[in-house]
């Protein structure tokens, strides 16, 4: 499933980083309808909207990340799992991540902090 930006930049400002929302775009090119989850590496600093989801084939969906303002200046990571689903009668996604997040099908998006 290929998605866009392939790694995502904050700035700092005044000598703290300046957060916001960027955006991914996932696109579920497999041909047939998958779940997928995302993780962060520091929930404090970082909230993804949706966490789970749906993707039918051929959608495209934007995810959303917000970041706060200021906080530690490390290299964090953003986590893409996905699973093809068992059954088009699948409701919960969430349900379909109870394994360890290595199990999965994933990509892993950098966040870097540009000076």
């Amino acid at each position: 499933m290929p998605y866009v930006p392939k790694e995502l930049h904050w700035k700092i400002e005044d000598g703290k980083v300046k957060g916001g929302i960027q955006k991914i775009k996932l696109m579920n090119t497999t041909g047939r309808r998958q779940a997928f989850k995302m993780k962060s590496t520091d929930n404090d600093l970082h909230t993804v909207k949706p966490v789970y989801a749906f993707l039918n084939k051929d959608d495209v969906v934007d995810i959303e990340l917000t970041r706060v303002d200021g906080g530690e200046s490390k290299p964090d990571k953003i986590f893409l799992l996905f699973t093809p689903t068992a059954a088009e009668t699948d409701t919960e996604a969430e349900q379909l991540f109870d394994k360890k997040a290595s199990d999965y099908d994933h990509y892993m998006i950098p966040i870097v902090i540009d000076s």
